[in-house]
């Protein structure tokens, strides 16, 4: 890294991901929730089951977002039986109805990319494999590149 590059946290990542989000959701005209963390200090407490809770047809949609490099792979844990550290944790996986990622450059791709998985395809996969991650290629087999959320408009 250069002297003239800052360190950012992994949070930071998703917190910028989460405000690009937030604009791709009002430039496509997709009324959301995103989710509020109530702290104290001792405990945090989610107030919803995803990232973003995205409303189309009347239908609440839940949408679990990550960001990662694109030489980390996302570790997942589909059957409730990890007890290291994960990225997308069984009870995301349980309450979501989509995932996006993006994959930010790092060493194998030089412009960001962003994908949406269904949880059914992701968890039909996940099955199906015998590991418990998933990186850029795999990404790129079971999900749909986006590049806005107007797809959300599709899927209903």
């Amino acid at each position: 890294m250069s002297k003239n590059k800052k360190w950012k946290s992994g949070a930071s990542h998703g917190a910028a991901f989460e405000e690009e989000s937030f604009i791709m959701f009002d430039n496509a005209g997709i009324p959301y929730r995103k989710e509020e963390t109530l702290s104290s200090s001792k405990r945090r407490k989610k107030d919803k089951k995803c990232d973003i809770e995205c409303f189309i047809n009347d239908k609440s949609i839940f949408i679990e977002l990550k960001t990662m490099w694109d030489d980390n792979p996302l570790k997942f844990d589909v059957f409730n039986k990890i007890t290291h550290e994960v990225n997308l944790k069984y009870h995301q996986i349980k309450s979501m109805d989509y995932l996006v990622i993006k994959w930010r450059p790092h060493t194998k791709i030089e412009k960001p990319e962003m994908y949406m998985i269904k949880k059914f395809d992701f968890v039909m996969w996940a099955s199906s494999v015998k590991k418990v991650s998933m990186n850029l290629k795999d990404c790129r087999k079971i999900g749909i590149r986006i590049y806005d959320m107007e797809w959300l408009k599709e899927v209903l």
